[in-house]
């Protein structure tokens, strides 16, 4: 099974797709975050999120995408400043 780990820094200003299989060398199966120090924002699909929209994670928690195909759609801002991210990706 592929696993790869690291993490990504987003701002208020860029929003980001960092789980293409192209950016992690395999098609992810899952993901698990932990938002470090500032709140962020996601969403999947054709919308990209904005510091105001989107889905909301707050700093301090581990959320998990599990067995998803949207996880390469997966887009991020911080809603101010800037976040750092860590991950696990694991393979399908």
């Amino acid at each position: 099974m592929a696993y790869y780990e690291d993490r990504f820094t987003v701002d208020a200003n860029t929003v980001v797709q960092p789980f293409t299989e192209d950016l992690v060398g395999f098609p992810p199966g899952s993901v698990h975050l932990t938002i470090e120090d500032q709140n962020v924002r996601y969403r999947y699909g054709p919308a990209s999120p904005t510091t105001t929209d989107g889905h909301l994670f707050y700093a301090g928690t581990d959320p998990v995408f599990d067995k998803s195909p949207d996880i390469p759609n997966l887009k991020f801002i911080a809603e101010t400043g800037t976040a750092v991210v860590n991950f696990t990706v694991k393979g399908r």
